[in-house]
């Protein structure tokens, strides 16, 4: 299993996750992939693995910290150092005022975005830089933290921002290190991440849209896709804004 490529997809049974592991599956061969979850599985589970692909599922609550160190262990016990690593994991989103902000809720979003993942880096990272194939890191942000961002949403654009410091830091320290370190900010995503949203903001985001609609899966994936190719080679500590136009 050594020899094989293998993928730590953090937050697989997204939308975004479920659709990647797809196209990665129908184009990579002999690669494990280790899909993270939280609680359910059902979609990525009803992947087929072809070309002598191995898909392995954990599940782990990233929000409790003995969850996130068993994760890491097991790992570490039964699998070499990932050769690429899919940092998608988020919680779900609502609308947050000033005055009804809770402190709480902020430090779960930090806990399960940002504090599992610099544990899983601390523990993988220095590994990744000393394989044969150039690593890739890609994360997960969004078009706001490239230009203004939309009112009311003040835990989703505090957290985006702290990963947004966390890749470039990373980046800079590990720049020249056989890794590249990127992240992707698409616009507005049609997914079931959004579902605690009401539908009317939704249908208006796609309404001012430079094409009438909000993106699709299908429009984010291929932009991870390049970053983790041997195309990308060249490409470190980019954020990538993927909105079409519609963030300048």
């Amino acid at each position: 299993m050594n020899d094989r490529d293998i993928y730590l997809v953090l937050g697989a049974s997204s939308d975004v996750g479920a659709a990647l592991l797809n196209k990665l599956n129908e184009g990579r061969k002999d690669s494990i992939f280790i899909c993270h979850y939280r609680s359910n599985k059902k979609e990525i589970e009803k992947i087929n693995p072809v070309n002598n692909n191995i898909f392995v599922y954990r599940q782990a609550d990233f929000s409790n910290l003995s969850e996130v160190q068993n994760f890491i262990d097991e790992i570490k016990e039964n699998y070499d150092a990932p050769t690429y690593m899919i940092h998608l994991q988020a919680g779900q989103f609502y609308h947050t005022k000033l005055k009804k902000f809770r402190r709480e809720q902020l430090l779960y979003e930090i806990e399960i975005e940002i504090c599992a993942f610099i544990e899983i880096l601390q523990t993988f990272l220095p590994f990744m830089t000393k394989k044969k194939r150039k690593g890739k890191i890609v994360i997960m942000l969004s078009s706001c933290t490239i230009s203004n961002p939309p009112k009311f949403m003040m835990n989703y654009i505090m957290s985006k921002y702290a990963l947004l410091g966390l890749m470039k830091s990373l980046a800079a320290d590990y720049a020249g290190k056989n890794i590249c370190i990127n992240a992707v900010s698409p616009s507005m995503i049609e997914t079931k991440f959004w579902k605690g949203v009401d539908r009317r903001l939704i249908e208006q985001n796609a309404e001012k849209s430079i094409n009438g609609r909000n993106a699709s899966v299908a429009d984010i994936v291929p932009a991870i896709l390049y970053l983790l190719s041997e195309d990308s080679d060249y490409i470190h500590g980019i954020n990538l804004n993927i909105s079409n136009g519609n963030i300048l």
